[in-house]
């Protein structure tokens, strides 16, 4: 299923898109936040691979690349799915925009879509992310979206900020 937005199209990741994919997970300035880079081919293969399962089992979530549709460049990816894919956990919404691309609002614009597909499609009661402590765009991102922080969990560092939106204040904020 691809995403459509006024720039980008969201579409499922492959495993066509493992070069891109390992492009991404590879840059320390990108992982910074998140883990340290991955130097291992296979590795990130393997990622991958356990994403591509996820999605199949669950269509519609998982991995998607963002591609500026002017240019038909690949400008990063975003994930909606599980927090950690257990599915227990509410939908995450996460996201890496390639460097060159900073700034530009493909993160904030990927963010919305996702959102709003949990809500519209999925019919999820609430989206939540989790950003490193010390990510001040991604605060920004989220924030813009109507996201808020309502506590923290350790998933990158001991005492990472989790935000959250509900469906209830979606709907109100959209009226």
């Amino acid at each position: 299923m691809e995403i459509n937005t006024p720039r980008t199209l969201l579409r499922p990741m492959s495993l066509d898109d493992l070069d891109f994919y390992f492009q991404l997970q590879s840059n320390a300035e990108l992982m910074q936040y998140i883990r340290p880079p991955e130097t291992d081919r296979e590795n990130v293969r393997g990622r991958l691979e356990e994403i591509l399962r996820y999605q199949e089992n669950h269509p519609g979530l998982g991995a998607y690349v963002i591609i500026d549709k002017s240019s038909g460049e690949l400008v990063g990816n975003c994930v909606i799915r599980h927090l950690n894919m257990k599915l227990e956990n509410e939908m995450e919404v996460g996201y890496l925009v390639v460097k060159e691309h900073w700034g530009k609002g493909y993160a904030t614009e990927a963010t919305k879509a996702l959102i709003d597909f949990a809500f519209t499609k999925l019919n999820a009661p609430c989206v939540q992310a989790v950003i490193h402590e010390e990510n001040i765009a991604s605060r920004k991102v989220l924030e813009k979206n109507g996201m808020v922080q309502t506590g923290t969990i350790a998933e990158y560092s001991p005492s990472d900020p989790l935000f959250e939106l509900s469906r209830a204040k979606w709907e109100q904020d959209i009226q």
